[in-house]
């Protein structure tokens, strides 16, 4: 079971002397490309004798940017903490969304944030992974602020499968609205469930 904190409760000096390696996403489904992506944080954690760190969101930027609802989401974000709590990440970081977060550069994101309260010595973000105010920050803005202090970076391409080109949330949001129950069940690697009160 994995230690779960809120990145706000971290002090300075926390996780000092605890080299870790982390990968950073919102994890809408956790589904296939997700899987993916947090098996190779865990693996390259085990073979450095590192902690693996899983640093994900409690909702999408765009819901606080344009409507409480203006994306919805596979899961709510207690399911899906506790999906990643089952593969066996050593801590689970969540982050609260706030127009103030949203307005972190991504020089202070990585420098305060990433250098600040962790020892990153490898980190995993997905193709095309943005960031920062305004999603200024990208994955060439992570190498030049980390790698010199000794983190390596990683993009990971994003999986395909079959006629999806990518496995995104989005792609099964679609399949969702159109009932395509067989092509979420491909994607999310397990059967799509609701979760709800019977009366």
């Amino acid at each position: 079971m994995a230690r779960k904190l809120k990145l706000k409760d971290i002090s300075k000096g926390q996780f000092s002397g605890l080299s870790s390696v982390m990968v950073i996403g919102f994890f809408d489904g956790v589904h296939k490309g997700h899987q993916k992506i947090i098996n190779m944080c865990k693996d390259s954690s085990r073979g450095k004798g590192a902690a693996s760190i899983i640093l994900t969101f409690n909702r999408p930027a765009l819901n606080i940017v344009k409507s409480r609802n203006y994306k919805k989401l596979i899961f709510p974000f207690e399911e899906k903490i506790r999906i990643l709590d089952g593969m066996g990440i050593d801590f689970i970081i969540s982050v609260g969304i706030s127009p103030e977060f949203l307005k972190l550069s991504p020089e202070s994101f990585c420098k305060d944030i990433l250098l600040g309260l962790f020892e990153i010595r490898e980190l995993f973000v997905g193709e095309g992974f943005r960031f920062g105010y305004r999603a200024g920050g990208d994955v060439g803005s992570l190498k030049r602020y980390l790698e010199p202090a000794g983190t390596k970076v990683n993009e990971v391409k994003l999986l395909g499968s079959g006629e999806d080109k990518v496995i995104s949330s989005t792609t099964i949001r679609n399949h969702y609205a159109e009932g395509n129950i067989s092509r979420i069940r491909k994607l999310l690697g397990r059967d799509p469930y609701i979760i709800g009160k019977v009366v």
